[in-house]
């Protein structure tokens, strides 16, 4: 395969990583619909080839500033989450380096913003789909820079055949994918907290499910968290984007000063 063939699969394979990225995301169901709609279409102008922004590198990066400025004032304001909000604003970075004119310094970008959205996936995404967008992200984006040292050694080589490299890469990124899906299954997780900031009790942790005890204390107030803990479908549906209501799952009916307790069930 000649350079600029390994060029176009470098970059093919770069956009793919970022895309298993961003779908750990979308698959949360938090990401607001014009995020997933612009990088979709960002995305397809990537892969085929369409840096749209190759002439308007400075005005889309001030473009991009005033959607940063948007989107964290509506976390300060508390209309969106700021980890959705910090993902969604990782993806409009990661489009606009897609987007770009290609170099070195472009793509370690795209490959930085991609593994903030996968970290932001594993925040917010309990589903087990985030599993197969971390090992696609994690073999894609080896190849990618794979091919990338390739590019950028000695000599420069024209022409070279990148199957075995590619083969090669491709077998220990599985291994260590599979290796650390290993370790973390047979490996005790302990809950020493060791580098955790100590905060007062009561103001909770981001747990799954019905705790049988509610410790008061502190401020007083619930920690949030941006991941969904249930779908419904309401049948008739409502029409409204907001139900305004709740529903109860748990109550607690004894408290000994401390703790309040409950006899019912979740």
């Amino acid at each position: 395969m000649n350079a600029e063939g390994r060029t176009r699969l470098r970059l093919a394979l770069r956009d793919l990583a970022s895309g298993a990225a961003f779908a750990s995301i979308a698959s949360s169901g938090s990401v607001p619909l014009w995020a997933i709609a612009a990088y979709g279409v960002g995305l397809a102008l990537s892969l085929s080839g369409r840096r749209v922004l190759a002439r308007a590198v400075g005005g889309s990066a001030i473009g991009l500033g005033v959607a940063a400025v948007v989107l964290f004032a509506s976390a300060f304001r508390g209309h969106v989450d700021l980890v959705v909000a910090a993902c969604s604003f990782a993806a409009l970075v990661t489009v606009h380096r897609m987007l770009s004119p290609p170099a070195p310094s472009t793509d370690n970008q795209v490959h930085l913003t991609s593994l903030l959205m996968i970290t932001g996936g594993a925040a917010l995404s309990g589903e087990l789909v985030f599993g197969a967008c971390l090992a696609a992200f994690g073999i894609l984006g080896c190849l990618s820079l794979a091919l990338a040292v390739l590019d950028t050694g000695p000599g420069d080589p024209d022409e070279v055949s990148v199957g075995p490299l590619l083969r090669g890469v491709a077998a220990g990124a599985l291994v260590a994918l599979l290796g650390g899906a290993l370790f973390f299954a047979i490996f005790p997780r302990l809950s020493w907290n060791l580098a955790a900031r100590r905060t007062a009790p009561g103001l909770g942790s981001a747990v799954s499910g019905f705790s049988d005890r509610v410790r008061l204390g502190g401020g007083g107030s619930l920690k949030t968290n941006p991941r969904a803990v249930l779908r419904a479908a309401i049948s008739p549906d409502p029409g409204t984007d907001r139900l305004d209501a709740y529903w109860v799952g748990r109550t607690f009916d004894t408290f000994d000063g401390v703790d309040w307790t409950g006899r019912g069930v979740a």
